[in-house]
């Protein structure tokens, strides 16, 4: 059911929202390093600056550090070094297409997939994310224990310091 602007009266909060103060929330990027991620997302789309075709991914870390953050990747599809590194980063997923108009067919076998991804922090605002490897679990747990576990077997059998 759809609902008119008009039925909501958000008069009577107007003082209160002149009165509010903004915390300034400074975005301090994911730092340098490896962490292990889950695929939330994965969407073909255009790029906002030059509307070039591009595989957009999100990704959410499970760990060592920063666990609950989102990482973002994109793939552009302009020159063959762009799909060089595209068809790397789906065989890394282990996503083998025989022709890449599969993809938008097959986009949902990436979603869950885990993987240890490298950050390079580019400046204090955009960052690069590499897909190093897919990381192979028994099964798809998603409470935090699981995470936790997911994580150390990933650092080696150490404990994840979180």
């Amino acid at each position: 059911m759809s609902t008119s602007v008009n039925e909501y009266d958000l008069e009577h909060f107007d003082d209160d929202y002149a009165q509010a103060e903004v915390e300034d929330k400074e975005y301090k990027p994911v730092p340098n390093g490896k962490y292990q991620a889950s695929v939330a997302r994965v969407e073909l789309t255009r790029a906002k600056s030059s509307g070039n075709l591009m595989l957009a991914w999100e990704l959410d870390i499970l760990g060592p550090n920063c666990i609950g953050r989102k990482l973002w990747r994109n793939n552009l599809m302009v020159t063959q070094e762009n799909i060089k590194w595209l068809k790397g980063d789906l065989i890394t997923c282990g996503l083998e297409l025989d022709k890449l108009s599969e993809l938008p067919s097959r986009l949902n076998e990436l979603l869950d997939i885990h993987l240890e991804v490298t950050v390079k922090v580019q400046d204090k605002k955009n960052n690069s994310v590499y897909l190093n490897k897919r990381l192979i679990i028994d099964s798809v747990r998603n409470d935090y224990e699981s995470k936790r576990e997911f994580a150390d077997s990933a650092m080696g059998g150490g404990k994840a310091p979180f």
